[in-house]
């Protein structure tokens, strides 16, 4: 049985093209790299839309066209990524996520949080997991080399 999962198909889709961009140091169209990836086409033209508009990688039309990355993939953070499809997935409670309907930033957040001490913790351990996201790039996924966390 499966359980919820934290991470959208949508932020796993575009992790594994954006590994595999990065390890062939190549341009391929949206097609090829569905193809390649076993990821329907559709969705991955909207996910790579997405990518481009973040400046993560390039997309072009035409003959010459084709998807490459922009940044270094030293560069590109596992949180960056992440955070483009689902902020809510790296959101450990609801008081922790804004509700950016509110105007003040005291209304954004849960009114109790201040003296709640699940907040507290709970912040703590959210922040301590984007850190730990923020400091894993493509090219230590690509390498499979994690000594630096």
């Amino acid at each position: 049985m499966k359980g919820p999962e934290m991470i959208t198909r949508e932020a796993d889709y575009a992790l594994r093209a954006l590994i595999f961009l990065a390890g062939c140091d190549c341009t391929l169209t949206t097609l090829e790299l569905s193809e390649k990836l076993d990821i329907p086409y559709p969705f991955l033209r909207r996910i790579v839309n997405t990518l481009d508009s973040a400046e993560i990688l390039t997309a072009s039309r035409g003959k010459k066209g084709g998807v490459v990355l922009r940044k270094n993939p030293s560069l590109i953070s596992l949180f960056e990524v992440l955070s483009l499809f689902d902020m809510r997935g790296l959101t450990l409670n609801s008081c922790l996520y804004p509700d950016e309907s509110k105007s003040s930033s005291q209304e954004k957040f849960c009114p109790r949080s201040p003296e709640c001490p699940a907040h507290k913790v709970l912040s703590s351990l959210q922040n301590k997991m984007h850190d730990e996201l923020r400091s894993i790039n493509l090219n230590m996924l690509m390498k499979q080399d994690f000594s630096q966390v």
